[in-house]
């Protein structure tokens, strides 16, 4: 902890903040890697890393069950992750802080415990178009916390949320662990989520006794590793100070911006004022997950297509986008990075006439007329509308297709002889169209 309490100071030490995650120091592909996908999961900190390789290494055993030794350091510092959680979110009392496998399972236990008890038929559940897709699936009802947590202090007694869901994974803490926040009233009046050990006082055949809060909802052996690993999370984050963190998150959202817009046919989606530190983007002319491969022969980690919000997409007609993501350890340099990446192997794709093979002739071989051009299909000729790309029309085609679903599979670029197209070159539109028909459309690679 010594190097991120030397970071804690008026002038925020990014490169002291990066030294502190070992996987940002690896290569991808020969490149060095940029880490720009943190809204989808974060990197660890060897302070995480070595809380979990002392657990095993030191502590391991179950919790609340024994009187030996290492059960009892166990219990400790599992109560003691509580405590910390209940520290970092502003909960009244540790009995508020439920531990849970993630967001999801925090907004699932909700809509199934108090949901059974309280949603009667003809009640109505409001949800807005932006949630995720765990927020719609189960139903919204509570504060999802899984972006909030990361970026901003949270204040549950201030926010007066009945309910508040978050995910370690997204603040820099292990996956398959994360934490619901439920006001005591609510947590005692709902049922127990699951059956199994530790959530019971006593059982039998007769009448089963649930226990005290929160461990009736902790059914079973937890994740122990992963609760003590979060709080080691949380106590890296707060060294470093929350404040902080959102204010070098800020200055690279606004670098980001103006980079990005001084690219030719991006086109920016989302630029609320009051935004975390997320970019949406399409480019024109290239599919969103085809500038997510080439960039990864760069090095660069980006998410590309719906982003777990559907409706929201569909609402606004966007198929699918590209999005960076930033967190504590990102640059401007490493965004420099994303800017020379869309510039040099994307817009070249851009700046080139697109191939149209429209024509149709007798005796007319679209795949022959791909070979020629030195150009191998990605997804194969002749394939239904349901197999081509969402969003995408075919230049001199007579249907529009923008409401095709996106195709499941893409086979590998095959050039003649054999040979395997490398992931990177230059991207060209391809499409084969019919009377009143689009029998293709797609990307090619130059073989």
């Amino acid at each position: 902890m010594t190097a991120i309490l030397r970071a804690r100071s008026l002038q925020y030490d990014v490169e002291q903040v990066r030294r502190d995650f070992p996987i940002l120091h690896r290569t991808v592909r020969g490149k060095k890697l940029v880490y720009l996908d943190n809204a989808a999961t974060t990197q660890k900190p060897q302070a995480v890393i070595d809380r979990i390789v002392r657990y095993y290494t030191e502590e391991n055993s179950n919790v609340h069950r024994g009187v030996h030794y290492l059960s009892e350091v166990a219990t400790a510092a599992y109560e003691s992750a509580r405590t910390t959680v209940k520290r970092f979110l502003n909960a009244r009392d540790e009995k508020e802080v439920v531990f849970t496998r993630g967001t999801t399972e925090g907004i699932n236990l909700v809509a199934s415990s108090w949901g059974r008890t309280n949603v009667r038929s003809g009640d109505e559940i409001v949800i807005s178009a932006i949630e995720h897709h765990s927020n719609i699936v189960p139903w919204q009802l509570l504060c999802d916390g899984a972006q909030g947590v990361p970026h901003i202090n949270i204040d549950v007694q201030d926010l007066g949320c009945d309910f508040y869901a978050f995910s370690s994974h997204k603040v820099y803490g292990p996956t398959g662990i994360g934490a619901l926040y439920g006001r005591e009233e609510l947590l005692e009046a709902m049922p127990p989520y699951q059956g199994g050990g530790d959530m019971i006082l006593s059982v039998s055949f007769e009448k089963t006794t649930y226990n005290a809060l929160p461990y009736k909802f902790e059914a079973g052996t937890p994740n122990i590793e992963g609760v003590v690993a979060l709080a080691a999370a949380l106590d890296y984050v707060d060294a470093i100070g929350i404040e902080n963190i959102a204010a070098h998150e800020q200055e690279l959202l606004a670098y980001a911006t103006a980079r990005l817009r001084e690219i030719e046919g991006l086109r920016l989606i989302g630029t609320a004022r009051e935004k975390a530190s997320v970019i949406s983007f399409t480019l024109e002319g290239v599919h969103p997950h085809d500038i997510g491969t080439i960039l990864d022969q760069e090095g660069i980690a980006i998410r590309t297509g719906h982003h777990c919000a559907q409706p929201l997409m569909m609402r606004f007609n966007v198929p699918a986008t590209g999005r960076a993501s930033f967190g504590m350890y990102n640059t401007t340099a490493e965004v420099d990075a994303l800017v020379a990446g869309l510039s040099g192997r994307l817009q070249p794709a851009l700046r080139r006439p697109l191939h149209d093979l429209s024509g149709r002739r007798r005796g007319h071989n679209p795949r022959r007329e791909l070979r020629r051009q030195r150009l191998c299909d990605l997804q194969g000729l002749g394939l239904g509308h349901e197999h081509v790309r969402e969003g995408e029309v075919a230049r001199g085609s007579r249907a529009d297709v923008s409401g095709v679903p996106q195709a499941r599979h893409r086979r590998e670029c095959r050039p003649r002889r054999g040979r395997t197209g490398p992931a990177g070159r230059v991207l060209r539109s391809i499409g084969v169209s019919g009377p009143g028909e689009v029998r293709h459309v797609g990307l090619a690679y130059v073989a």
